[in-house]
């Protein structure tokens, strides 16, 4: 097991998780290695992709092989299940990322609550999914980290706040960031995207460009449904 810091570069190399006697993520010997791109992060349920999410978050530390990754605090990681104190509202929360990150912007992320239209003086438990999902995104987005790690972060936001989000990504991340990105709405955001990895089953199944992707299929949802049909 080892985990070697980058500026933002992440590669996995013979890597692989277990519970107990079943493989959960397994990456070969020749591995990969990304940078610098927004990255697309498909699978079923269940294929591993929150596991290889939560390994480059530093959140899993036993596995097998070498994980190449900024250090856990120059990530900037938003899970697939709300992490913040639903009694807190959002001045609250930005104060409280203000405090712990040296890299949060304060202004703007405040800025970007006011683009949204988001309550700032009601406690997160008032909100709804896709309110609760654009406050963590955007203290996610807020941060200037060489790595941005997002776990299903636009499942429950309605289509119009949606495209917004999509433009603040790419507008919020530096072109020298990594964006690695997990969803199952590939349909509405593929455009957000310069790389894909399928996984299925623990193992990827497919590593390329869009580019490459858009050669075989007119989309990259039928990109994927026609590699998980081989």
């Amino acid at each position: 097991m080892k985990r070697v810091a980058t500026q933002g570069k992440v590669y996995f190399t013979d890597f692989s998780v277990k519970y107990g006697k079943r493989t959960v993520l397994d990456v070969p010997a020749d591995g990969f290695e990304l940078s610098g791109q927004t990255i697309g992060l498909f699978g079923p349920n269940g294929a591993g992709k929150t596991t290889m999410i939560r390994t480059l978050a530093g959140l899993i530390n036993r596995f097998g092989g070498t994980v190449g990754a900024p250090s856990p605090d120059a990530i900037s990681y938003v899970p697939d299940e709300p992490y913040l104190y639903p009694f807190l509202d959002i001045k609250q929360c930005v104060n409280l990322f203000a405090n712990r990150y040296p890299d949060f912007n304060q202004e703007k992320s405040l800025s970007l609550v006011r683009e949204l239209n988001l309550p700032l003086d009601r406690p997160l438990s008032s909100f709804s999914k896709g309110q609760t999902e654009q406050a963590h995104l955007i203290l996610s987005l807020s941060r200037g980290c060489p790595l941005y790690v997002l776990d299903e972060p636009l499942a429950s936001v309605d289509p119009f706040t949606r495209d917004k989000l999509l433009s603040i990504i790419q507008k919020s991340t530096s072109k020298n960031s990594t964006v690695l990105m997990s969803t199952h709405i590939i349909a509405e955001i593929e455009g957000i995207f310069s790389h894909v990895i399928m996984i299925n089953n623990g193992r990827i199944i497919a590593n390329d460009s869009v580019e490459q992707f858009k050669k075989e299929s007119d989309t990259l949802e039928r990109a994927f449904k026609d590699r998980m049909a081989r």
